[in-house]
């Protein structure tokens, strides 16, 4: 399904108030909303296996790990977006409950829909995170995973992950873990 944005223009505070009461979610581009189509089964399977591997290997770690109802909003700019998964320091707290600042990890699971959204224009914008270390883009259809990690001088190395056996290591967070247990269907 394609991404429907809508011309109606809202501020920043409008926005926060008017997603709180919608029935789907909403991202903000400079004032205009962009349509968030729900996902399929696989994808939110993905996301859910992803959202509780990383909950296992950041246990203790200090970070807190959000899925799709939070959002992430780019600093300086009017830009507001959902990850599928994102990591971040920045404790649970009233106030800010639905908005983040400083992800460390992204990670957004492909769909026709998304997909060049997703490899462009959120990219585009998440690297405008001070405090992001990665961005992964998953393939639900196939075996693939994309790693986008901050290297020197705030430029990106792809790195690409195709087996089941491969395993990724974010030496930044000091985890790592396997293709496989992003795509397991073991319960």
């Amino acid at each position: 399904m394609p991404l429907i944005t809508r011309e109606h223009i809202m501020s920043e505070e409008e926005y926060i108030l008017f997603e709180q009461q919608s029935e789907i979610r909403h991202e903000y581009v400079n004032g205009k909303l962009i349509d968030m189509p729900g996902e399929s089964d696989l994808n939110n399977f993905i996301a859910a296996n992803l959202l509780v591997l990383l909950r296992t290997l950041l246990r203790n770690k200090n970070y807190f790990v959000f899925m799709e109802g939070v959002k992430a909003k780019v600093p300086s700019e009017a830009k507001y977006f959902y990850p599928d998964i994102f990591i971040t320091r920045e404790p649970l707290s009233a106030g800010v409950e639905f908005v983040k600042h400083k992800p460390e990890l992204i990670i957004e699971v492909l769909s026709e829909g998304t997909r060049k959204y997703d490899t462009v224009d959120k990219f585009i914008n998440y690297q405008k995170f001070d405090s992001l270390q990665y961005y992964l883009l998953v393939e639900p259809e196939f075996t693939l995973i994309s790693v986008f990690s901050r290297a020197e001088h705030n430029d990106w190395e792809l790195s690409t992950f195709a087996k089941p056996e491969d395993i990724i290591q974010l030496t930044a967070l000091n985890i790592s873990f396997k293709v496989e247990d992003v795509y397991s269907q073991n319960s």
